[in-house]
């Protein structure tokens, strides 16, 4: 989020340091198979209890929007500290 999209009130710590991005790819689900199709062509393949939250969230007639975003430049790659992941890395 960058300029007008970002509420007064968010907290400053989440909007330091922003750097824009380039989003592609960017497509629905509205069923589950829909969205692990979609992770699965893209290398992506998530732990089973997050599909089971998924699942239900798109039971309850909800949609997901999916993107794939572009990773800014880092500047210290050496530096650059593994992180905790959502999905499983092949």
């Amino acid at each position: 989020m960058t300029g007008p999209e970002i509420p007064i009130d968010f907290p400053k710590k989440y909007t330091r340091n922003l750097q824009r991005v380039v989003l592609f790819n960017a497509s629905m689900a509205w069923e589950i198979q829909e969205l692990l199709g979609w992770q699965k062509r893209h290398g992506i393949e998530m732990e089973k209890e997050a599909v089971s939250v998924f699942e239900d969230y798109l039971k309850g007639n909800h949609a997901i929007r999916m993107t794939l975003v572009e990773h800014p430049k880092v500047t210290d790659p050496a530096a650059t500290k593994p992180r905790a992941s959502c999905c499983n890395e092949a």
